[in-house]
């Protein structure tokens, strides 16, 4: 696919940045719990080194960062002209990104734990391949992270003060 500039914000969101933070997330998320899972041949489903306390903690962490960083991304790419609208160069858009952020984090952390909570009676001591509980984590937080990416994106695309100089 040939991108033509200026993109539309969600072209952009849906087309770039997303694909772009599933790699990454697909990458990092698959490192972190071959490293904390070790060389075990099975992997606790539930427990202090459980694949739901690393999706838990992928969860929150994904859905905080990739927020900032989709904020970030965009306004970036609006300022630079590569994205349209365009963006007031003096926009102030990194306190409502943190804010948008951490507010996402908690949700998605309290939705996470709800339901690995509901789960807990039916699978509290269930175990799963280890090869198959990091693979399971690198693709949920890579489809998370393109998801929350995209709508980040989104979000911060609808993000707008006139500058002082046209008015």
């Amino acid at each position: 696919m040939i991108f033509k500039f200026p993109l539309s914000v969600p072209h952009y969101a849906f087309f770039m940045a997303g694909p772009c933070d599933f790699v990454v997330n697909v990458a990092i998320n698959t490192l972190i719990p071959w490293y904390v899972f070790g060389d075990s041949e099975q992997t606790a489903l539930y427990g202090r080194h459980s694949l739901v306390f690393v999706l838990l903690a992928i969860t929150f962490c994904c859905a905080t960062l990739t927020t900032v960083s989709g904020y970030f991304n965009c306004v970036r790419e609006r300022k630079a002209g590569r994205v349209v609208p365009p963006v007031d160069a003096t926009l102030p858009w990194a306190g409502v990104a943190w804010l948008t952020g951490l507010v996402r984090g908690i949700v998605a952390l309290a939705i996470g734990g709800a339901i690995a909570a509901a789960l807990y009676p039916t699978l509290g001591d269930a175990t799963i391949a280890t090869s198959w509980a990091i693979g399971i984590a690198g693709l949920y937080a890579g489809t998370l992270g393109y998801w929350l990416h995209a709508w980040a994106v989104i979000t911060a695309g609808s993000l707008n003060r006139p500058s002082l100089a046209s008015t």
